[in-house]
């Protein structure tokens, strides 16, 4: 099987349009908010106020991102099960056009816009790792689960390295970065899972040491590594036969970011809580199983959707972010050019070179840019449904091949369809269907669980003007079994108070309450 792909990013809550830049910061530490200078919401309602006192900021989900999943998961899903079926596609899949990275790179591109700005909305890195472990690792320990039952039964393909030591690979995969530990993998598509856990790990080093907006520079540095550095730092460092040399050069590169981070921290805890961070991060992206050029290509891939999101929000100038994208292909197309050398494939016999993944690279790339710029337009609502459902989707139709099995060619004859055909479509309408049921009752409540245990005390801000007092309230809505895949949406509610509230001129805080209507500060979470 090719690689799978890596969906576990979430679709995430519009930006409030007008806040300053100082405020949205400072929200995202966690830090008591400056006063505002801006008006920063529009109308809209808000459970709990007044209709005719409050209004909101929030537009709700992008469908553009859902969109992308789902084209994204449903890329992965027929790639798998039509190599599975067609010897000839497998070929074609390999010497001209790999749908399954595809969706791959478009997952990466996606979860790089979305996990730094869910990272900055929680404030908090622990808090940041509580929803992502609810979000991640009891849907993935639930398929984990189901592959060696079915393998047991006998209807799963379990690798002989993994049959050699089982217990001790089978703790390795359900650490989800067994692509780092040079460990045998039970569900094909956790390789890429591994690169996303290994991100969330750089993106909460930059937010503890405040480099975490600098995407551009990011973007730019990794991209620019994997071309000058990438052919020379090999794989398997720690784990592969580099002997004293390689251990050696893990140490170093882990001390020196660990030494960066305690002068670049805000403080002990968050020196403390990186270095501790890095020490994780660093030996398993040095322990990576291909040559760094390619590693390096697909974080710095995630860091291009963060450069996106960048743009969205008015951070960053539009044409500084269309170059880094544009950049992003060319670089990707030129390490292909150079560091593929023509080979045959062993397994399908197909010529490889190294122009179908520059043109799978720049398919993803343009399918993320058009679906940018189309943000605004309305997508079909299957697109947002399976991209709801694409974590599911990603880890369950491995266990949907190997467990259904083919129709047989008397029933092809009887239905009039081509027996590979109709057990393609039966593949993938069971595989959507069990998603469909495994994002209901296992995802969802999980993720669920997850936002009430991660869910935040209001953050106030208060602009004081002549006569009534307005604040702005960060609140997140009630968690509902529908919005299970969302991040918890951030709303800015404008309450005109009834009568005026005093104002403290030292915080641009309110000082009381006024008539009991008007919240005063509230707690706030660091």
């Amino acid at each position: 099987m090719t690689r799978a792909d890596a969906p576990d990013s979430e679709p995430l809550a519009a930006p409030v349009p007008g806040a300053p830049a100082s405020a949205r910061a400072d929200a995202a530490r966690g830090r008591p908010a400056r006063p505002a200078r801006e008006r920063v919401a529009s109308p809209a309602a808000v459970p709990g106020v007044p209709a005719q006192t409050r209004t909101t900021a929030s537009a709700g989900r992008f469908d553009f991102l859902d969109a992308l999943r789902g084209i994204a998961a449903m890329a992965v899903v027929l790639q798998h099960a039509a190599e599975f079926l067609w010897p000839g596609y497998l070929r074609f899949s390999i010497d001209t056009f790999r749908l399954g990275e595809y969706g791959v790179v478009l997952f990466f591109l996606v979860s790089g816009f979305i996990i730094p700005a869910s990272l900055e909305k929680y404030g908090s890195v622990g808090r940041f790792w509580v929803g992502r472990f609810f979000r991640l690792f009891p849907l993935y320990w639930f398929c984990l689960l189901a592959a060696l039952v079915l393998a047991w039964w006998g209807r799963f393909h379990l690798s002989e390295d993994f049959l050699a030591s089982p217990v001790a690979w089978g703790v390795v995969n359900a650490t989800m970065v067994q692509q780092f530990i040079d460990g045998p993998l039970v569900i094909g598509a956790s390789w890429s899972l591994a690169y996303e856990l290994v991100f969330y790990l750089g993106m909460s080093i930059l937010l503890l040491v405040g480099l975490n907006r600098r995407s551009v520079p990011i973007a730019v540095t990794l991209l620019g590594a994997a071309g000058v550095v990438g052919a020379w730092v090999p794989g398997r460092l720690v784990t592969g036969d580099h002997g004293a040399a390689g251990l050696l050069t893990v140490a170093s590169a882990t001390a020196a970011v660990v030494v960066f981070i305690a002068f670049r921290a805000g403080g002990p805890r968050s020196a403390i809580v990186g270095a501790g961070l890095a020490v994780l991060a660093v030996p398993l992206a040095l322990n990576q199983p291909e040559r760094a050029w390619f590693s390096l290509l697909l974080f710095g891939t995630m860091a291009v959707g963060t450069v996106m999101y960048r743009m969205m929000t008015a951070d960053l100038r539009p044409w500084i972010g269309w170059t880094v994208l544009g950049g992003a292909v060319l670089v990707a197309a030129v390490l292909h050019r150079v560091y593929v050398t023509p080979h045959v494939e062993p397994i399908a016999g197909a010529f490889v070179t190294w122009k179908p993944e520059a043109l799978t690279f720049a398919a993803a790339y343009g399918t993320f840019a058009l679906g940018y710029l189309l943000r605004g337009r309305r997508w079909p609502g299957v697109l947002a449904y399976l991209g709801r459902i694409s974590y599911s989707l990603y880890l369950v139709h491995t266990l949907v091949l190997y467990a259904t099995p083919w129709w047989s060619p008397a029933v092809a004859e009887r239905v009039g369809v081509d027996q590979r055909v109709l057990t393609f479509l039966t593949w993938v309408g069971v595989t959507v269907a069990v998603s469909a049921v495994t994002y209901r009752f296992v995802e969802a409540p999980f993720h669920n669980l997850g936002r009430r245990l991660t869910r935040r005390p209001p953050i106030v801000v208060a602009a004081p003007v002549s006569g009534a007092a307005t604040v702005t309230t960060l609140a997140e809505p009630r968690p509902t079994m529908s919005q299970a895949p969302t991040e918890p949406a951030v709303e800015a509610v404008v309450v005109e108070a009834p009568t005026p509230v005093e104002i403290d001129p030292a915080t641009g805080l309110t000082a009381h309450r006024a008539g009991g209507d008007v919240p005063g500060p509230g707690p706030v979470d660091r």
